[in-house]
């Protein structure tokens, strides 16, 4: 289902806003079917107006507006039509639905208006017609090799014209009668005057543009075709609006908006005279075309070279920029061992032309710009300053000859000597320290030597104090402990407490104590307290290392007597003491076990 969605926007008569609260109601005037498969009741739809603005969408078809605004007064609703598409005003709404005298003189108004600007438009199409005129004119100065085709694009060019004016008159009828007409007679002339503008100019160049001419045409036609349509339906609709306006009361405002339409009309049926009559020009000026060029723009074209023989003459000619070899540069002459004895002078330009140019210059300087030089070459003035800075430097770190002259005490001489013996040459002693690391360095393992695997090698002293390396799986291998701080293996331990759960807890691994009445049995952090002829009125010391792990210690011990009972061991840590509670008397003897933990370290650690 699509829904049209109507813009609302009110104001009162001094151009105020509606203030906050005020509303526009649409409702369905009575039951009707919807657009699809749905029934449409009249419940009021109510649109807040902020500002006075608001929006709605609603369902296309009949519907009442009601406005809270401003005042109750006027609660009368007003009939509209919703379209089927948008989005649409309000305003539109009321103007299109809702008849009264000025709304009348409105329309005529609008009307004069476009009939206006359909004369303004004319007058654009007079303009375009001229500058087709002119376009054509131009274009004969090049036509040769297209005349056929430019006859037959003339001949398209002549119905489009034909159809442009056809248009126009459809054009100048629409305008007269309202404005609908008036804007699609005016869109109709439009198209048609670019159709035969485009077509115009297209004849003039090849057949393709003639191809577009003719589609012009035909365009221009339909368009005319359907001007002519809405202007009869357009006058239909006008008649319709005299006789409501003659009904109201408004002839005479509707006879004076008849006369300034019919005003601007002839107008626009002027403007799209000239049109036509440019058009026609346009279209002499395309005959022109066809038939030949005037005898001096022939001679002026016969007095110039063709395309084949500029071809012919350019083949012959060199590119502006271009070089040459040497055998191609005459007058000169070289100089060379056939030449010698001989007086060399210069050229016309004063250099001496010797294979390659020496320039001489006013100053009478030559100049030689090379940088390296063989034993026979001659050389400037750079390559000897060169030569004698890097010869001074030679001499300078050379040793002075009077110092040379001295000779050297026997003493220093012998005293350098023993100095020097022993000694080790520089070059050798570098080459020694080469091969040596740095006091401070770092191995890889792959540089130890001598690490074993755990797992392979005897744990013996043989390989004490070696490192051992990991497997390729980073697992550490090896052999089962022998001492107690020997690593143990995995296996050790599995094997280890499996022959621990198969022969159970061995006497090394439980600790027994008694007192008085009472027996202990620990084993890790369970004990097991046996309890014999033991009774209320006396007590049993808890031994060191079997006290309770928490305090007060209530533990449940079973009374083998007959009947057979249940009574409570109260195990005290702070004063180590166990007794009996709850039993049937004093004289009764309890028999019985108790289960509880402890913390203590093991007795006698």
């Amino acid at each position: 289902m699509t829904l049209t969605t109507i813009t609302i926007t009110t104001r009162d008569v001094f151009h105020r806003s509606p203030r906050h609260g005020d509303r526009v109601i649409f409702r369905a005037p009575r039951v009707r079917p919807g657009i699809g498969d749905e029934v449409i009741v009249p419940r009021p739809v109510v649109v807040s107006l902020e500002s006075g603005q608001g929006s709605a969408e609603l369902e296309p078809g009949p519907c009442q507006v009601s406005f809270r605004a401003g005042t109750s007064v006027d609660t009368r609703p007003f009939e509209v039509i919703v379209p089927d598409k948008g989005p649409v005003t309000l305003r539109d709404l009321l103007e299109k639905n809702y008849e009264w005298s000025p709304q009348i003189l409105s329309e005529a108004q609008k009307a004069v208006g476009k009939a206006e600007k359909a004369a303004t438009s004319a007058q654009v199409s007079q303009q375009g017609a001229k500058k087709a005129a002119q376009d054509a004119r131009s274009a004969s100065d090049g036509i040769t090799a297209l005349r056929d085709q430019a006859a037959q694009a003339a001949t398209r060019a002549e119905g489009a014209a034909d159809q442009a004016a056809g248009s126009a008159t459809a054009a100048d009828t629409s305008a007269k009668a309202s404005q609908r007409s008036a804007s699609t007679a005016r869109s109709a002339e439009t198209r048609t005057t670019t159709a035969a503008n485009r077509a115009t100019e297209e004849a003039n160049r090849s057949e393709q543009a003639a191809v577009h001419a003719a589609t012009a045409g035909a365009r221009a036609t339909g368009e005319a075709d359907r001007a002519k349509q809405e202007a009869d339906r357009s006058k239909a609709e006008a008649d319709r609006a005299a006789t409501a306006a003659d009904r109201i009361g408004t002839a005479d405002a509707v006879t004076a908006a008849r006369r300034a339409a019919e005003a601007a009309a002839t107008r626009s049926g002027a403007q799209a005279d000239r049109s036509k009559a440019e058009a026609d020009r346009a279209e002499a000026a395309a005959s022109t075309a066809t038939s030949g060029i005037s005898p001096q723009v022939r001679a002026d074209i016969d007095a110039k070279a063709t395309k084949a023989e500029l071809t012919t003459a350019l083949v012959g000619k060199a590119d502006k920029t271009h070089k040459h070899p040497s055998a191609d540069i005459s007058g000169t002459y070289s100089v060379d061992k056939n030449s010698k004895n001989m007086v060399i002078k210069t050229d016309g330009a004063g250099d001496l032309n010797v294979r390659g140019r020496i320039y001489v210059y006013p100053q009478g300087n030559v100049t030689l710009s090379g940088t390296t030089f063989e034993s026979k070459h001659a050389v400037n003035k750079a390559y000897v300053d060169a030569a004698d800075e890097a010869l001074g430097q030679r001499i300078d770190a050379k040793a002075d000859t009077a110092a040379l002259e001295q000779k050297a005490d026997k003493a220093q001489v012998d005293q350098l000597a023993t100095a020097l013996e022993g000694k080790a040459a520089q070059a050798a002693m570098d080459t020694a320290l080469a091969g040596k690391a740095n006091t401070a360095h770092t191995h890889l393992s792959a540089d130890v030597t001598d690490a074993v695997d755990a797992g392979a090698q005897s744990q013996s002293a043989t390989y004490a104090k070696r490192l051992v390396r990991l497997d390729s799986s980073g697992h550490l291998r090896a052999k089962a402990p022998v001492t107690p701080t020997s690593v143990a293996t995995k296996k050790y331990v599995d094997d280890e407490i499996a022959t621990a759960a198969q022969a159970g807890v061995a006497a090394s691994k439980m600790a027994q104590a008694s007192a008085g009445w009472a027996r202990f049995y620990r084993v890790g952090n369970l004990v097991t307290i046996q309890v014999a002829n033991g009774g209320a009125a006396t007590t049993a010391d808890i031994p060191t290392g079997f006290r309770p792990a928490v305090r007060p210690c209530y533990v449940p011990v079973t009374w083998l007597s007959d009947p057979a009972s249940v009574v409570l061991l109260n195990l005290d840590r702070n004063s180590g003491k166990a007794q009996i509670e709850r039993a049937p008397g004093t004289s009764n003897a309890v028999h019985g076990t108790a289960v509880y933990m402890t913390t203590d370290a093991w007795p006698g650690t």
